[in-house]
């Protein structure tokens, strides 16, 4: 019966092991380096996760990326209504241009606002990573739902 259960724990148990390594981000193309090696939106998340000022951050350069991106698409159809219009009548229609514009402008601005917080993210997860004995210990062993399953969290 203890083998059944041991088999049972290593089973379903899994190890993940995290090392607090300064993070590096190419601002033109929005990409978050750790030791040379590309993250993907869910490492970065889990990597952020710990540091609550960092993942703030994170969300927020991520909702204001995507909204940037539905300003863009929602700008299209004015602009585009706007260029045709020009071309076949040699009129400009102020309101659709206006509104075409407006919201090119604010995608823009949120755009710009996101690679920002982005930036803050970064900047606030690596500064957090100076180890001192009032904020964070070295060597931190916890137990949890991890990405690979239920099991422990070593993070050093």
């Amino acid at each position: 019966m203890s083998k059944l259960i041991g088999l049972i724990l290593i089973t379903f148990l899994t190890i993940n092991l995290n090392a607090q390594d300064s993070l590096a981000l190419d601002r033109q193309s929005r990409r978050v380096f750790q030791n040379g090696e590309l993250l993907n939106k869910a490492d970065l998340a889990s990597t952020m996760r710990p540091n609550k000022d960092a993942f703030k951050h994170l969300e927020s350069a991520t909702d204001s990326y995507i909204f940037s991106n539905v300003l863009f698409g929602l700008s299209s159809f004015p602009l585009g209504y706007t260029v045709g219009y020009f071309l076949v009548s040699q009129k400009i229609p102020k309101i659709m241009f206006g509104v075409g514009l407006g919201l090119l402008t604010g995608g823009i601005v949120l755009n710009v606002r996101s690679k920002s917080q982005l930036q803050k993210s970064v900047d606030s997860y690596n500064s957090g990573l100076n180890l001192s004995a009032s904020r964070k210990t070295p060597l931190e062993l916890t137990f949890g739902i991890n990405q690979h399953g239920l099991g422990f969290n070593l993070t050093f």
